[in-house]
């Protein structure tokens, strides 16, 4: 079996194993932060299984994608049931991949949660992929295997960059700068200007925490929505490190404490920035937890 995919050796070993015992099926749920890997290596598991090309998985009848940048809504959930339940032309199983899966409207949840419940067809295997719980009503959660996606280590980022670039320099500020995050090494090399724009958002940060209300107003008013994300994003990180930092240089302090209160304020923003919440409110909120 190949995997081309960065780190996750636990994951892939897991499957690795239940896939030489026999025929993998059931419902997965792969979950962890924006970035890690989570669709890659689901992609990685189905050409494995099928041992189709990526072209070919997106376009073979028995294989279901939705990767959705929205709502999933019950008319997908309704098309998707309706071709679970056909039978299989090619494969020895109908196998589903969902991408986002805690964009599920509530009918749609409440939909999907009856095919879990009532799967048709000869062992299906699904695969949901989230990088947020909360919307995800727990009797979904309860009918999956949680594989859970962490952070990659810096040696195997490390290694990655070396078949991609050549400066040494250059691949040690870009494996700073993703901190584990594998999504954010492969743009770096894709769009060198990314480094450079992260550098600027750590400052911004640092400055904003000490500026009036009205500068941290005016800053962020005019961001964009995907600015935003990427903004709070970096935010979580550089407030990660820090706490990181001083509690191994200093042991806890009043400050760790603070700094943790900002770290869950940020992660919440940046939830409901993902469910669409009413971006100025969300603003105003941001400008007083600085």
């Amino acid at each position: 079996m190949t995997w081309n995919i960065i780190g996750h050796k636990k994951n892939i070993k897991f499957f690795e194993n239940i896939l030489k015992s026999g025929e993998l099926s059931g419902t997965y749920l792969f979950y962890g932060e924006e970035g890690l890997g989570k669709k890659t290596l689901a992609l990685e598991l189905i050409k494995n299984i099928t041992e189709l090309s990526q072209k070919e998985i997106t376009k073979n009848p028995d294989i279901i994608t939705l990767f959705p940048s929205e709502n999933i809504s019950i008319e997908n959930i309704r098309e998707l049931k309706i071709r679970l339940n056909l039978s299989s032309l090619h494969l020895k199983q109908k196998i589903c991949l969902i991408d986002n899966i805690h964009l599920l409207t509530t009918q749609a949840a409440n939909a999907f949660l009856k095919t879990l419940e009532e799967p048709k067809g000869k062992n299906p295997l699904i695969i949901l992929i989230a990088f947020d719980l909360t919307n995800i009503p727990k009797t979904i959660i309860s009918r999956c295997q949680i594989i859970n996606f962490y952070k990659v280590s810096q040696d195997d980022i490390r290694e990655y960059l070396k078949t991609k670039l050549e400066k040494e320099d250059k691949i040690e500020k870009i494996v700073e700068f993703s901190c584990g995050n594998t999504g954010l090494a492969v743009k770096s090399i894709e769009n060198p200007a990314l480094y450079q724009e992260f550098q600027k958002i750590v400052s911004s940060f640092h400055s904003l925490k000490i500026s009036p209300f009205w500068q941290r107003f005016k800053l962020l008013e005019g961001i964009s929505e995907e600015k935003l994300s990427f903004t709070l994003t970096t935010w979580i990180r550089t407030i990660r490190k820090e706490i990181i930092t001083n509690i191994s240089q200093k042991g806890y302090s009043e400050k760790i404490d603070n700094l943790v209160l900002s770290l869950k304020k940020m992660i919440l923003y940046k939830s409901l920035l993902k469910n669409k919440i009413n971006k100025k409110l969300l603003i105003d909120n941001l400008v007083f937890s600085l």
